[in-house]
């Protein structure tokens, strides 16, 4: 075998590895804002869920199950893919996109096909367990309090968690998440909680006081599409080390991607909202 191939095939897999992180919100955000309020609202919901259950399940493990990658890949491209199931061509595109972020993981020796297969169908039932929610909230009144009331309490619950059993495993000498540095997995998982955090509050007051529509003119889903990815990465790159030198690694870490889910669910739809409204814009 040519000596070149392994280092092609390096390459390539590991900017394919790059469609299983922070991107795949900016995808779940822009289906929400501009292509169908409904999809956005659970790939959404879901992702936050199972990026958090994944790092309650690798302190459960001390191990890398399992994926985040494969969680990510799940509920983007595969939950797309059977969305749009009818367009043959587009659907298996997100198919083979999902299944080679899997792949990748695997490949770059980050994660085993257990941890990969582990997050799938984690984030499939979680999947199904939001769109039955969601369905349940439009029941009744004051549903989606109550829903919030159970985030609240899990978030609480989660911060305990990871502290206790960070100190367990630190203190067994197992505090070992795959290839992930000691140092970095507090705020890793301050992340996750933070993305949990924000992006529910967000749904819940979007819910309640924005009610925005996608039924406007194309100008004005591109300026949404536009101004929200503008936002996007300036919270992501710019406004986190902020957050980090005002708070700390672990709740500069969390303020960041619980300002980042509000923002996005919440006051970009607001503001579009308020700017459409005004100018007449809703067909």
């Amino acid at each position: 075998m040519d000596s070149t191939t392994p280092g092609i095939f390096a390459a390539f897999f590991t900017y394919i590895s790059n469609f299983g992180e922070v991107s795949v919100y900016l995808i779940a955000f822009t289906v929400f804002w501009c292509i169908d309020k409904k999809l956005g609202s659970v790939m959404i919901l879901s992702g936050a869920l199972a990026t958090e259950l994944c790092g309650i399940g690798k302190l459960i493990t001390g191990s890398s199950f399992p994926s985040n990658h494969a969680a990510n890949a799940t509920f983007c491209y595969g939950f797309l893919g059977y969305h749009y199931r009818k367009y043959k061509i587009m659907s298996w595109c997100f198919y083979i996109i999902m299944l080679l972020v899997m792949y990748s993981k695997i490949y770059e020796g980050l994660h085993t096909p257990q941890d990969v297969v582990g997050g799938f169908l984690l984030t499939m039932l979680i999947i199904l367990l939001v769109g039955r929610l969601l369905q349940w909230i439009e029941g009744g009144p004051n549903r989606d309090l109550i829903m919030l009331i159970g985030i609240i309490m899990i978030f609480i619950a989660c911060m305990l968690f990871f502290q206790f059993k960070i100190d367990q495993l630190d203190a067994a000498g197992k505090l070992n998440i795959g290839k992930i540095d000691p140092k970095t997995i507090t705020p890793y998982l301050y992340w996750m909680t933070g993305l949990l955090s924000g992006t529910f509050l967000g749904w819940f007051f979007e819910r309640r006081f924005v009610k925005f529509t996608t039924n406007v003119h194309i100008s004005k889903l591109i300026a949404r599409f536009l101004t929200g990815w503008l936002a996007f990465i300036f919270i992501h790159y710019v406004c986190s080390n902020m957050f980090l030198l005002m708070f700390g690694s672990n709740w500069g870490s969390f303020s960041t991607t619980a300002v980042l889910g509000f923002y996005c669910v919440a006051i970009h739809p607001y503001l579009f909202t308020k700017f459409e409204n005004r100018k007449g814009d809703i067909l």
